[in-house]
């Protein structure tokens, strides 16, 4: 088995199945608290995932330990493996599975068209920040959690300059205009499926909980305010 996929495993055991057999969640609430992180390209929304998770190790209740993180990697995987997706699934009755269902269709909109992989991309978010404890980086992420009230949503943005720089040490041989068209292009394909999807401007601040310039503050004290802000929507 791919190690990608046992990782995926143990990850989804510790998040959502361990020591939580009892009555599902009121889907309106969720479970747990979740945050979502919008990035601009290159700003280090994956670093910034990393940084939190390691920061809610430190805490001491278990509310705040053994988080996850959906990325891109997490979703691809959970599309094409049958049995991941079925395990998430076996946790929601028909009923709260219709209910998701009609969430979807509703975010969508009757006449927009509906591609197969973006509705099962939204509706493994929505899953995933229905039982919590998870980073989602991404993926819509602040829109599609939209009406979970224990979500944390952030944006993250950084100069140009420094986005370029992060983008070099990832595909080293990217020369300065490439690396340029690279921003430009995947900034506006994360506008264009907010957009189209959710009617939402990506860059509007009242999307998001907190905007953070990762050129100026640390993701470690980007990490801690979050988790401030996790503690007071939990109570």
């Amino acid at each position: 088995m791919d190690s990608n996929v046992r990782s995926l495993r143990r990850f989804l055991g510790a998040s959502f199945f361990e020591g939580y057999q009892r009555a599902l969640p009121d889907p309106s609430r969720g479970l747990f608290p979740f945050v979502t992180v919008s990035r601009q390209y290159g700003a280090g929304g994956r670093t910034l995932a990393q940084t939190l998770i390691k920061e809610l190790e430190k805490e001491p209740s278990k509310v705040l330990r053994k988080w996850g993180i959906c990325d891109r990697d997490l979703c691809a995987l959970l599309v094409r493996d049958p049995k991941l997706k079925e395990s998430i699934r076996t946790l929601f009755t028909e009923e709260y599975l219709s209910e998701t269902e009609a969430l979807i269709h509703s975010l969508l909109g009757r006449s927009t068209f509906k591609p197969a992989a973006y509705k099962e991309l939204f509706e493994i978010v929505h899953t995933l920040a229905t039982f919590g404890k998870v980073v989602i980086v991404g993926r819509a992420g602040s829109c599609i959690t939209r009406s979970l009230p224990q979500g944390v949503h952030l944006r993250l943005i950084a100069s140009e300059e420094s986005r370029i720089r992060r983008l070099n040490l990832d595909l080293q041989s990217v020369t300065r205009s490439e690396a340029r068209k690279i921003l430009q292009n995947n900034d506006r394909n994360r506008a264009q499926l907010v957009k189209r999807y959710f009617n939402q401007d990506i860059d509007d601040p009242l999307l998001y909980d907190a905007l953070w310039n990762t050129d100026r503050v640390p993701f470690e004290e980007i990490a801690k305010s979050a988790i401030l802000i996790i503690k007071s929507r939990f109570g």
